[in-house]
């Protein structure tokens, strides 16, 4: 489990944005090649110099794969869910659902 906090200043812009979290990774062996995980991520960001931005509230949900074929090829897969509301700004909200495979070759 780890969290974070974030405080960004933009000289120019003038938009000071502040952000705090936290995610959570489990990651398990099932068989002797395969494993596979589940990842929890909660963010909130407020926009200091915009409040008419209003506070964005982020969740992610994430299941993961990891298959080793050979010492040098893998596969991994992950099925994700994420949705962010807003406080102040319906048009900022969002629903995702997002799916993401890759293959990996180690030469030499």
């Amino acid at each position: 489990m780890t969290g974070f906090w974030e405080n960004e200043s933009y000289e120019t812009l003038s938009n000071d944005e502040r952000s705090r979290g936290m995610s959570l990774i489990v990651n398990q062996n099932v068989a002797q090649n395969l494993k596979a995980g589940v990842l929890y991520r909660f963010a909130l960001n407020d926009f200091v110099d915009l409040p008419s931005i209003g506070k964005d509230k982020s969740n992610t949900f994430r299941l993961n794969g990891d298959y080793q074929w050979t010492e040098s090829l893998s596969f991994r897969a992950y099925l994700q869910y994420a949705t962010r509301a807003n406080s102040r700004n319906q048009e900022r909200e969002y629903e995702e659902f997002a799916t993401g495979m890759t293959i990996n070759w180690k030469l030499l």
